[in-house]
């Protein structure tokens, strides 16, 4: 599933990022080690993981009933993003590559969403 370590670094950072504050929060877990319960139980729930901070930052993010996105894309991205927040499991250097790199594809389609840029 993951690729060669020197390619995923490349694909973790963008120029202007819309979600601070799920990036510190993998910034801190990686500090610790791990994810955390809190990081946990915000990322199982739409309106207080990734998507809920976009819904903040764009509050015309279409979303139904439970607060997941109708975008197909970016209900992937938000499922996928939430199987690496798992505090049982050791997270090791690739789990937080992969955080970020989910992190940063979610900001793309937002970005491509609501500035209509790739």
């Amino acid at each position: 599933m993951f690729q060669g370590d020197k390619q995923l670094q490349t694909t973790t950072t963008i120029a202007h990022p819309c979600l601070p504050k799920w990036r510190a929060r993998i910034d801190a877990a990686e500090r610790r080690g791990s994810f955390d319960w809190v990081d946990q139980g915000m990322a199982a729930d739409w309106k207080c993981c990734l998507i809920g901070e976009a819904g903040r930052t764009y509050p015309a993010l279409e979303r139904n009933s439970v607060g997941a996105p109708t975008d197909r894309e970016l209900q992937k991205l938000g499922a996928e993003f939430g199987s690496f927040i798992n505090p049982v499991v050791r997270a090791g250097g690739k789990r937080f590559i992969r955080a970020r790199q989910l992190l940063t594809a979610i900001e793309a389609r937002l970005n491509e969403i609501f500035v209509g840029k790739p």
